[in-house]
């Protein structure tokens, strides 16, 4: 029953996405069959790319032209995803997205095709305003400088 309702909001909020990207609207129901790595989503985004990011307990799924693909943390050393149980997703204004998990802050590069860490603290929440973007989290604000490419107390 639970895993319906999840679809359910799944398939809903997909439509909402492609409601306002496109104008009109295509419903599919996404679930572990078709590749998702955890049917608890705990975030979800969509970018002008035509990808919808879903945040789960057990890492991110980028949905694509019907099929998915997984960001999951393998605790393998090297420069990935730390931490599978994620707190938000984060689009902004410059089309960079950020992913906070139980274990850091990080953001997806393109050319790399991967979630490269950035801070090693658990982050909650995001505000965007000209150029830096402010994190909020249980060690208090943190602040990123765009221009300077640095984070700040």
């Amino acid at each position: 029953m639970r895993l319906r309702l999840l679809e359910g909001s799944l398939c809903f909020l997909l439509c909402l996405s492609c409601l306002t990207a496109r104008g009109h609207y295509h419903r599919k129901q996404i679930g572990i069959e078709d590749g998702l790595s955890q049917p608890s989503i705990t975030a979800m985004t969509s970018d002008p790319h035509g990808n919808i990011w879903i945040g789960t307990r057990f890492g991110i799924n980028r949905y694509r032209n019907g099929r998915v693909k997984r960001y999951i943390d393998n605790n393998e050393p090297g420069r990935s995803l730390k931490g599978n149980q994620v707190e938000f997703l984060f689009l902004d204004s410059q089309e960079k997205l950020w992913a906070s998990t139980d274990l850091g802050l990080s953001f997806y590069s393109q050319e790399e095709d991967a979630f490269l860490p950035v801070r090693s603290e658990d982050v909650l929440c995001a505000l965007e305003e000209a150029d830096v973007l402010y994190f909020g989290g249980y060690e208090g604000l943190l602040i990123y400088d765009r221009a300077g490419g640095y984070f700040e107390r």
